[in-house]
């Protein structure tokens, strides 16, 4: 770059940089001896004109003393201090080679289109380089362990970033609103991709992930322009935050990790063009919105999870799917959970071991009665009785469980079974006791009659269709069956 008018070089003493340079008209300045703070509140107050800095033969030394201009009492040797350059007008800065820290706000709003991170810097603090307009590249080097939240935020024409080395954590908002990113390589070793890291990123279309990712903060990547986010590589367990995905209109493929253990609220809210493919086992709720109007999804979104818990609207606006199979696990699914639903043909709930409990309007705007509900025959009662449960066509799918039991290995010589309504027990050894439960654990009384080796229950007093009977022995042994009437 060719000198520019008002070109100066000075030596520098510490807290004598004023005294040097006079001319406030200056656009070319060349430090080098030995800066402090109070040499940079006097660039940022005063040199209001400078276009280019050369501090590469400059060294920052610490500041004990009386307030700065800033108000400022103390600062590190080695440490751009915080603000110090905030200059609109300048646009090529060279920091000092030895730079060890580079502090809040330190280069914040300047026009420099590049920078050279010296290799010995360790810290880049918070909104160091923020609404830098014009900064296009960004190389941090293997040195740099810690970076501060929206460290690059608001950089609308930064295309790339690389990174030299390893972090362990991408910080709050540290290239949000950065229009012009494109794609990003995160580095191995690193942990955590902070609250709105790549939030308002529009033209982001690809991020690869590390390994070793555990966390994705909430909005990380809302209202960007990611079209893939593939997580199958991370080896441990994952969390993704609320809101992560939210407005991500190009989001067309999702690969989760099978670590992959939460969902935040809204996690991926309003994603219209988003195919949600099954859910590993380690999921264990579906908090409020978080599917909400998400594309096409598989039968078996939830079906081999731990989901417990679905909650309000979580799934709503799947105007696609026709069948769903809900897991074993499954105990309440939240107010209008599965609204929206036109294209409803069936849910499969013969895995759960109760019948889950609903918020209210579960199914709103979606015609159940022409839809088939599969229940266990155990079940099949408490799904007919249930609120919103029995305005389905509800179906019962056979479990092995007939009018006929034989006993398990170690209970040999009893048989139960049904004529009619009329229970029967058999067994070889003396009677000595028997107990009859519907599935809810609910304790009957009924007639008996018949001989110690033979017994019969009349239960035509009974509405229900699936009992469990416990038959005691003389012997202090005792059997256990479920059958249907």
């Amino acid at each position: 770059m060719a000198p520019l008018c008002g070109a100066l070089t000075v030596e520098s003493t510490p807290g004598n940089l004023h005294t040097l340079v006079t001319d406030a008209s200056t656009t070319d300045l060349t430090v080098t001896g030995t800066m402090d703070v109070r040499d940079f509140d006097y660039i940022r107050s005063s040199l209001t004109a400078l276009q280019s800095l050369d501090l590469s033969e400059a060294a920052i030394v610490a500041y004990s003393g009386e307030p700065t201009f800033t108000g400022r009492t103390t600062a590190e040797a080695a440490v751009l201090p915080e603000g110090a350059l905030m200059l609109p007008s300048l646009s090529r800065v060279v920091l000092p080679s030895g730079l060890a820290g580079i502090a809040d706000g330190a280069l914040a709003t300047t026009s420099i289109e590049s920078v050279s991170v010296p290799a010995s810097v360790k810290t880049i603090g918070r909104s160091a380089f923020a609404g830098c307009a014009a900064l296009v590249s960004v190389e941090i080097p293997a040195s740099v362990k810690t970076i501060g939240p929206q460290a690059f935020a608001d950089c609308g024409e930064l295309e790339s970033v690389s990174f030299a080395g390893t972090i362990k954590e991408l910080p709050d908002g540290i290239f949000s609103h950065c229009t012009a990113l494109k794609s990003v390589t995160l580095p191995e070793g690193l942990t955590v991709i902070g609250n709105d890291a790549f939030n308002g990123c529009t033209s982001l279309a690809a991020v690869t992930l590390p390994a070793s990712l555990a966390t994705v903060g909430d909005r990380a990547f809302a209202n960007s322009a990611l079209a893939t986010f593939d997580a199958e590589g991370c080896a441990g367990e994952v969390a993704i935050g609320e809101w992560a995905f939210i407005n991500c209109p190009g989001l067309t493929e999702v690969k989760f990790p099978a670590g992959l253990v939460a969902l935040g609220r809204g996690a991926f809210y309003n994603d219209s063009q988003t195919p949600i493919p099954p859910l590993p086992e380690g999921v264990t709720g579906l908090p409020d919105y978080v599917l909400t109007g998400t594309a096409t999804v598989s039968p078996q979104v939830i079906a081999n999870t731990s989901v417990t818990h679905i909650g309000d609207y979580a799934m709503s606006g799947w105007t696609d799917i026709s069948t769903l199979i809900l897991p074993a696990t499954l105990e309440n699914i939240g107010r209008g959970a599965m609204s929206g639903w036109v294209s409803l043909k069936e849910i499969d709930a013969t895995a759960p071991v109760s019948v889950p409990m609903l918020g209210t309007g579960v199914w709103d705007g979606v015609d159940v009665a022409d839809a088939v509900l599969k229940v266990t025959p155990e079940l099949f009662d408490v799904f007919s009785s249930a609120d919103q449960w029995r305005d389905f066509n509800i179906t019962s799918e056979t479990s092995g469980i007939d009018g006929t039991q034989t006993p398990a290995p170690g209970d040999a010589g009893v048989k139960v079974w049904f004529e009619g309504t009329v229970l029967n027990i058999e067994s070889t050894q003396k009677i000595a006791a028997v107990n009859v439960f519907d599935v809810a654990g609910r304790r009957f009384t009924f007639p008996v009659q018949g001989t110690d080796f033979h017994l019969t229950v009349d239960t035509s007093a009974w509405g229900g269709s699936v009992m469990l009977v416990t038959v005691g022995m003389a012997d202090g042994t005792s059997a256990v069956f479920k059958l249907r009437r």
